[in-house]
């Protein structure tokens, strides 16, 4: 959920800012999302914490090791996610297309830069063909 949430908010702020530098972008996603996904790793963290008091060992375990995991899963998110994103928003100014198989989908949503060859390979990207085949069943 932390990616999905890191994502939605960086590509929002790309849209509402579409010329904006990598870092004015960061600096408007980060705390957004941060705060977010704080908020859902913190309520599923307390969620398994609080199984712990359960008697019976392996249960007991099992919620300490996955409480342990959602806020560790936190940390790595933010140490990780951020700088990525910040990767690709960058090859993604320099017009790489095909950056890691994903293009700039939401160009063509919202007619930013957008030409028929564009269009065209946006829609023939490794993820969108597979999601299409995806979303039929």
């Amino acid at each position: 959920d932390d990616v999905f949430v890191a994502v939605d908010k960086w590509k929002n702020a790309r849209i509402d800012n579409p010329g904006a530098s990598t870092e004015e972008i960061a600096g408007l996603a980060l705390p957004d999302a941060a705060k977010a996904m704080l908020l859902t790793s913190l309520t599923t963290a307390i969620a398994f914490f609080g199984t712990a008091v359960c008697p019976v060992a392996p249960i007991k375990l099992f919620a300490i090791f996955v409480g342990l995991l959602v806020v560790l899963l936190y940390l790595l998110c933010i140490l990780l996610t951020f700088p990525a994103l910040c990767i690709y928003d960058k090859a993604m100014q320099r017009n790489l297309k095909s950056f890691c198989f994903v293009t700039r989908p939401w160009e063509c949503e919202h007619g930013i830069n957008t030409t028929t060859t564009e269009h065209q390979q946006v829609q023939s990207t490794f993820i969108r063909r597979l999601m299409k085949g995806y979303n039929r069943f």
